[in-house]
């Protein structure tokens, strides 16, 4: 999922331009020394494995005690970084993803999951000081990376979502969807609906979720992310559809009974 919840609650805040930024004490050292560019080794499989069960508490620690060997690994710092941020431990997160960066700095994806834990630092102290850093980051994973859809899409939630004082620019977002689109149709449906539903054309978004439906994705993710729209919009047919949609792709796949219950929810109110 896509960063774009974050901004909305960094908006919310009383945060005024003017004001002393929030830091955390990570942010307020100097940057360190940047190394010279590291060639990552593989992570620990266990670890990795944990990691995507869901275990991210036994993950971090199984990437902590790799690191008392492999001290200078990008690699490991960019992983524990991730179970931080899964954790809700953000300052950490900021830390780890920083050592990755440090240590091997053209690495598009260290950049991006840097951007994302400056988002989740930003969340949580409403900090326009941290925000800007999250659109750097990202700027700076697409610059690295100019085919990295990841960090295309995570900027251009950016731009929707940030006010104009931190960078927001919904000219920007557009510019980045036509981008995403290019290199990848499927995901390019994705971004032009969510830029659509921004922009209050509910209708051209349901229209670019359809075409991204009918190309019938592979992985549940397109699904579910059609199927938070129609949820929005209280559509249960359409999200019943949705849903059966992706129980095809992922029978097993934990965000079918929430969006169910979401249908079930919204028949009852019809």
């Amino acid at each position: 999922m896509y960063v774009k919840n974050w901004m909305a609650m960094v908006c919310a805040g009383t945060m005024l331009a003017g004001a002393a930024p929030v830091r955390s004490a990570l942010a307020a050292q100097p940057p360190a020394p940047v190394a010279a560019v590291h060639t990552a080794a593989l992570p620990p499989a266990g670890a990795v494995a944990a990691f995507k069960a869901g275990h991210y508490a036994d993950a971090a620690e199984l990437f902590e005690r790799a690191l008392e060997s492999r001290g200078d690994d990008a690699v490991l710092y960019h992983w524990l970084s991730r179970c931080d941020l899964e954790l809700g431990h953000d300052e950490q997160a900021v830390d780890h993803a920083r050592q990755a960066v440090e240590l091997d700095p053209n690495r598009s994806e260290y950049h991006r999951w840097l951007g994302r834990a400056y988002g989740a630092l930003a969340d949580r102290t409403r900090s326009f000081f941290t925000a800007r850093k999250v659109k750097g980051e990202f700027e700076k994973a697409i610059e690295l990376e100019p085919g990295n859809v990841a960090a295309r899409r995570d900027a251009m939630e950016y731009y929707l979502e940030a006010p104009w004082i931190v960078g927001g620019d919904h000219d920007k977002a557009r510019d980045e969807a036509k981008a995403i689109a290019a290199l990848d149709p499927l995901e390019g449906a994705l971004a032009h609906a969510a830029c659509a539903e921004k922009d209050g054309h509910t209708a051209a978004a349901a229209a670019a979720y359809e075409r991204a439906l009918a190309m019938k994705p592979a992985e549940p993710d397109p699904y579910f992310e059609a199927a938070e729209f129609y949820a929005r919009h209280k559509d249960a047919p359409k999200l019943r559809a949705v849903v059966a949609q992706a129980a095809a792709v992922a029978p097993d796949d934990p965000r079918l009974e929430h969006f169910r219950n979401v249908a079930e929810a919204l028949e009852r109110v019809e």
